[in-house]
C-alpha cells in the first residue's frame, strides 16, 4: 500500500501518520518516486476505513483541500496543520500521535518489534 507521509493508521486507539512508522525494512518512504496521484475518501465525519486490510483514516480537511482539489501539483510534502492544539488534534476521530517522542508511539514500536 502506498500513502502520503501524513496519512494516518489507527493503531492501539491512536492515529499514527505513516512517516512515524517508517523503519526502512517493512515500511519505507519511496523518495525515488517523482510523481504521485492522491485519491482521497472523504466521509461526512472523519473516520476509519479498512484499506488493504489496514485501519486507515479517511480524508480530514484541515485547510489543505486546495492542495488536492484537482489542482496542479504544489508540493509532494506540503506542511499540514497537524500540530498539538490544531484543528486535527481537536477534531480527529481518534487521538493523533504527532511526533516520535510520544510515549504511545514508543509503546507501539516496542510491540511491533516483539511481534517481528
Amino acid at each position: 500500500m502506498r500513502v502520503s507521509p501524513e496519512h494516518a493508521f489507527l493503531i492501539d486507539g491512536c492515529l499514527v501518520p505513516a512517516r512515524l512508522l517508517i523503519d526502512g525494512i517493512e515500511i519505507v518512504q519511496e523518495t525515488w518516486c517523482h510523481s504521485v496521484t492522491y485519491w482521497h475518501l472523504e466521509l461526512e465525519e472523519h473516520g476509519v476505513v479498512i484499506a488493504d486490510g489496514a485501519p486507515a483514516e479517511s480524508y480530514f480537511d484541515d485547510g489543505n483541500r486546495h492542495f488536492f482539489d484537482n489542482s496542479s501539483l504544489v508540493a509532494l510534502d506540503p506542511v499540514f496543520d497537524r500540530t498539538p492544539g490544531g484543528r486535527y488534534s481537536e477534531q480527529a476521530c481518534a487521538r493523533p500521535i504527532l511526533d516520535r517522542a510520544d510515549p504511545a508511539l514508543i509503546a507501539i514500536r516496542l510491540r511491533r518489534r516483539r511481534v517481528a
